[in-house]
């Protein structure tokens, strides 16, 4: 019997080293192919929730994001020569020191080995005594107060202000006003187009995926009609408001913090794939209609099979294809888009022609911390950001959704 247990065992060992041995020619051959430039799904990472935290409320920065991490076209091969580059975490996170939330860093190289970035070859640091070593400094707009700066900047250094908030939440929640920033920074990293870093909350891809069955079973095992995940009830955009006036024409479900229905741990995997399969529409309406603004909302529904109705000041043909979303932005009044709706929803073949469109293209995160590593070793380029404030503010082009005229009216930069 003992014999048999132990060539049972050598057995399970060898077929362990093959599969190993497997992946990494899989992986390598992905790696070295110099035509991939969108790489395949064997290079897309994903990270699942552990199953036993279904159902817990988690701390708002111990998100599981339900998408994988794709490698979009202008994360760089890499190049063996790279130093390391050191990356010092000088703020907290929202006022988190350290936290497992997709968008920030962990210490060392975990990041960048997790991700599999191309070129991993950068290690964070929360230490301050590593501030002579540090190639970089990063600062959490939100988190950055003017009295706790480094108090030697070294000339090697580049300086990076970090911020993925609207500027309504950054006018509130700033810890120092921003006109005392300038002058101060030397790259941006954020949502806007024209950041030195740009970092996302997700992008798209062309995807060749096949439904597992028919359009037409999908449809008929959605009984409801509209479905919205919100926990931040009173917004620059007052898409509550707009949302209190569409449910006055159409049923609409709430889950969250803003309404009578509960799924946990919110974000996760698990709550979209038991919640969406019962609904034709998912709400995916931004907290701020800002350009080039587009955040989870809209990314984590898209692989499911549902219709996203969007609300948000980025142009949404640039992310999906046209027929594959609708755009609350172009119905002003809700009642409107409510009729828009329950007229897809009672007619399968036009319904079915939004999945179809939709399913050409897949979300995916952003591996904004590969693009990162890779800017900190192909430039050093020390320009400073002499204008905080108008960075932030000025060409935001945001709205709001006005009930009394019921409409979409511009803000000025400035105001609140």
């Amino acid at each position: 019997m003992r014999s048999v247990f132990i060539i049972l065992l050598l057995v399970g060992v060898l077929y362990n080293l093959y599969i190993t041995s497997t992946n990494r020619r899989i992986s390598s051959t992905v790696k070295n192919n110099k035509f991939n430039k969108q790489r395949p799904p064997t290079h897309v990472h994903h990270f699942p929730m552990a199953s036993f935290l279904k159902g817990k409320k988690l701390p708002f920065h111990q998100v599981y994001e339900p998408r994988q991490v794709g490698f979009p076209d202008d994360i760089q091969i890499p190049n063996q020569n790279y130093k390391p580059k050191i990356i010092l975490i000088w703020t907290s996170w929202n006022s988190v020191r350290k936290t497992i939330n997709y968008y920030f860093l962990q210490s060392g190289n975990k990041t960048f080995v997790k991700y599999k970035c191309p070129n991993p070859k950068c290690v964070v640091t929360f230490q301050r005594k590593n501030l002579q070593k540090a190639d970089a400094i990063m600062f959490h707009l939100i988190d950055t107060d003017v009295q706790d700066l480094p108090t030697i900047r070294h000339p090697h250094q580049i300086w990076i202000l970090y911020n993925m908030e609207p500027p309504w939440l950054i006018k509130t929640q700033a810890k120092s006003p921003l006109h005392l920033l300038n002058n101060i920074f030397n790259w941006t990293m954020s949502y806007k187009r024209n950041s030195d870093i740009i970092a996302k909350y997700g992008f798209t891809m062309p995807s060749s995926d096949v439904a597992p069955f028919s359009y037409s079973t999908i449809f008929k095992r959605k009984p409801k009609n509209v479905v919205w995940f919100v926990s931040d009830c009173s917004t620059d955009s007052k898409r509550e408001d707009y949302v209190s006036e569409l449910k006055k024409y159409i049923d609409i479900d709430v889950y969250g913090k803003c309404g009578d229905l509960e799924c946990y741990p919110s974000q996760s995997s698990i709550c979209y794939e038991e919640v969406l399969k019962q609904y034709k529409f998912y709400l995916s309406l931004e907290n701020a209609i800002c350009k080039d603004y587009v955040t989870e909302k809209f990314f984590n529904v898209y692989n499911y099979d549902i219709v996203p109705v969007v609300l948000g000041g980025v142009n949404y043909s640039i992310l999906a294809p046209k027929g594959s979303f609708i755009n609350a932005l172009h119905y002003p009044r809700p009642k409107t888009l409510a009729k828009t709706l329950l007229k897809i929803a009672q007619n399968e073949t036009i319904y079915e022609d939004f999945l179809r469109k939709k399913a050409s293209f897949k979300a995916y995160l952003d591996p904004w911390m590969c693009r990162l590593c890779d800017r900190l070793h192909s430039s050093s380029d020390a320009s400073v950001l002499e204008d905080v404030e108008k960075w932030f503010y000025a060409d935001g082009n945001c709205k709001r959704w006005n009930s009394t005229i019921q409409t979409y009216t511009i803000i000025e930069p400035l105001n609140k």
